[in-house]
């Protein structure tokens, strides 16, 4: 869950990470762009979150650059949301999460089980001036 505060601005470095990846949802996304799923549809059926949830949360990760969108569809104007520099520096931190939670936490069922995460295969990555 986002802090109720704005905390880009806190010393503590925990605070101002949080304020950008403390929403579950938003971890949740990146998780899927990783996976190679960088279209909104894609990602709503995946996740299972409402569209108005998937949509802000995706605005706030462009926003914060970690993700920036492209068209892909020349008939209508629609998005695939692409890792930024930034975004991939996230992936040691999803695997951090993902090796502790197998370590720490039980698993549900036995498909319940997620190995150490690589970028998307082939994909290619959006640099962003000042990201």
């Amino acid at each position: 869950m986002p802090f109720r505060s704005d905390g880009s601005q806190k010393n503590c470095p925990i605070a101002r990470g949080l304020d950008v990846l403390g929403d579950p949802w938003s971890m949740m996304i990146m998780r899927e762009v990783f996976f190679g799923n960088f279209r909104f549809e894609g990602m709503l059926q995946r996740l299972g979150a409402a569209a108005s949830v998937l949509s802000k949360r995706l605005g706030r990760l462009v926003d914060d650059g970690l993700l920036i969108k492209t068209p892909y569809d020349g008939s209508r104007r629609r998005w695939e949301y692409r890792l930024t520099d930034k975004g991939e520096d996230l992936l040691p931190v999803l695997n951090a999460v993902v090796q502790w939670s197998e370590k720490h936490m039980s698993a549900p069922n036995e498909r319940a089980h997620m190995s150490v995460l690589q970028p998307p295969s082939g994909a290619q990555r959006e640099s962003r001036a000042g990201a």
